[in-house]
């Protein structure tokens, strides 16, 4: 009995000194997110544009096959009204992270950008369907290390993305560089 108490008294002392220090691996196998994205197109239909595009907001989830590996999508919808046009997407992709637990929790990402209305078109309407790729890294704040609230983070990444022009659609090459999320994983 005296075994088992001690046992006991180890492992909540060991696992309170790994939380204190950022190293506990978190068994929550789900992520769930928003995000603020503002993209940038650098040509449309193979011409130089270099203008901002609309601001996005997207709802991120995934799900954690390792420690280091999710897969997942992100839903986005405009936030700006451009001549009636709203861009409403879904992507799903993968994500690698490198020093999961820590404070800071660097990552790469890749995409298959599904964009179901509002792709770039050369007929001005809004209903235009089109899908591309699109691959990028991030860096994602572990703040339940800084404030407590255990398995809260902050996000930024960036990515560069091109869509293939489906019929009337026209192939797009951005580059979202200031995409900011709050993540809570459970």
């Amino acid at each position: 009995m005296k075994k088992s108490i001690f046992a006991i008294a180890f492992a909540l002392v060991a696992s309170s000194a790994m939380a204190d220090e950022g190293m506990m691996s978190t068994d929550s196998k789900y992520r769930l997110g928003v995000d603020f994205g503002i993209p940038y197109f650098l040509t449309a239909d193979g011409n130089k544009v270099n203008d901002r595009g609309n601001m996005n907001l997207g709802v991120d989830g995934r799900y954690f096959v390792t420690e280091n590996m999710n897969v997942g999508g992100r839903f986005s919808y405009d936030l700006e009204d451009s001549n009636g046009f709203r861009q409403i997407a879904v992507a799903p992709g993968v994500q690698y992270h490198w020093m999961p637990g820590e404070t800071f929790v660097p990552y790469v990402r890749g995409d298959l950008p599904v964009i179901i209305q509002g792709a770039a078109n050369s007929v001005a309407q809004d209903d235009k369907f089109d899908f591309g790729i699109s691959a990028g890294a991030g860096v994602a704040w572990n703040l339940g290390n800084t404030i407590g609230v255990e398995n809260l983070s902050i996000r930024y990444d960036f990515n560069l993305g091109y869509t293939f022009g489906i019929s009337d659609a026209v192939p797009v090459l951005g580059l979202e560089f200031a995409k900011v999320g709050v993540d809570y994983r459970f």
